[in-house]
């Protein structure tokens, strides 16, 4: 496992979701202004999730799929399921035996 495999899981994992986010977005209607407006957030965290810039958490995730009206599965559809997990931190001194 490696730093670099989870960096890129993870970046495919973002911008999949980002595509998701805006064509759910376009397919209900919404500019990225009145989405915003909609789920009461901010226009730029809508636009950070459209371009794979910020992960959003639970509750954001439940936000965004309530005021598009669309499940929670319909939201993260298709999106790959990461094989690699964070790397384990480093322990600092020394190993005991």
């Amino acid at each position: 496992m490696s730093d670099m495999t989870f960096n890129a899981e993870r970046k495919q994992l973002l911008h999949a979701f980002a595509e998701n986010i805006r064509r759910l977005r376009e397919q209900s209607g919404f500019s990225q202004e009145a989405f915003a407006d909609e789920a009461r957030m901010h226009r730029t965290s809508i636009g950070y999730f459209e371009q794979a810039r910020r992960e959003p958490n639970l509750s954001t995730l439940l936000i965004l799929s309530d005021s598009l009206g669309v499940s929670l599965d319909k939201l993260v559809e298709g999106l790959p399921v990461p094989q690699e997990r964070r790397p384990a931190r480093q322990r600092k001194g020394p190993k005991l035996t």
